[in-house]
């Protein structure tokens, strides 16, 4: 996994590292995000032109699934 800032042009796909907050200071968007249209309109739409991005290489995994993965490995039959 490579972090990178990214346009918005190019960050579809890609994975959010930071909660975005609104002008309210409410959370618009959550870190772990995969951006898709609607995400990146949102950001659009809140000025931002970038944003800090995971971008996964061959082999990697979401967090999410790696968690689940690591969750099943260590379950121990009852």
């Amino acid at each position: 996994m490579r972090v990178e800032r990214r346009p918005l042009a190019e960050a579809y796909g890609h994975i959010l590292m930071h909660n975005v907050v609104g002008p309210d200071g409410r959370r618009v968007l959550r870190k772990g995000t995969r951006l898709d249209e609607a995400a990146l309109n949102r950001l659009a739409d809140l000025g931002l032109r970038e944003v800090m991005v995971a971008v996964l290489e061959a082999g990697d995994v979401h967090e999410d699934e790696a968690a689940r993965r690591l969750g099943e490995a260590l379950l121990t039959p009852e």
